[in-house]
């Protein structure tokens, strides 16, 4: 998807000319969150909230080498509901949309994007038509299937959900500060018309 950023907005003669070009990235957050049972920081869970934010830059998309949808995430944090939240998760990540499965599957890969392993995959309405690069969701997989590598290492511990359940999968593209600017100058220009 091509956005248009302006680059100057100059009123003249009463008219609002805006000078634009193509933008090619946009930050996008994943959300991945459920309940689960498992550890974190070698301390026991059961039936606990957990919710994973996983940031990336549309500019890092590409396709696995079946030609299903990647991208890399650039930033990722997990919260769990009596652990606290914003735990830094520090192995590298990708989400990969799977299309050639009944219902599409989205998977969580740690480590080496190409070698790497499932952490979670979530079967869920919609998803093997997802892009990975706009607004999507939420859908919830009330059965996902966990791998029984679901480890990751974070700022706060080891965590392990050993058994999630109910988990749902959202993204939200992150609007860029030029788009707020261009709807600032066209709300100014609206507002001194009246």
């Amino acid at each position: 998807m091509t956005r248009f950023v302006p680059l100057a907005v100059a009123p003249c003669a009463g008219v609002l000319f805006v000078a634009v070009s193509p933008a090619l990235a946009e930050p996008i957050e994943y959300t991945l969150s459920g309940r689960g049972e498992g550890f974190f920081a070698a301390q026991a869970f059961s039936n606990a909230e957990f919710s994973f934010s996983l940031f990336a830059d549309t500019d890092d998309l590409t396709t696995t080498s079946s030609g299903f949808p990647r991208i890399l995430i650039e930033d990722a944090t997990v919260s769990v509901a009596g652990f606290g939240s914003g735990f830094e998760v520090t192995p590298d990540l990708s989400l990969v949309v799977n299309p050639g499965s009944p219902g599409g599957v989205a998977g969580l890969v740690l480590g080496n994007p190409t070698a790497g392993f499932a952490l979670l995959i979530i079967d869920a309405g919609g998803l093997p038509q997802y892009d990975l690069a706009s607004d999507f969701g939420p859908v919830t997989d009330t059965t996902p299937f966990d791998t029984e590598l679901f480890t990751v290492a974070t700022s706060g511990g080891l965590l392990t959900i050993s058994t999630p359940f109910q988990v749902t999968f959202e993204a939200q593209v992150i609007p860029g500060p030029a788009s707020a600017g261009a709807l600032m100058a066209l709300g100014l220009f609206a507002r001194r018309r009246r």
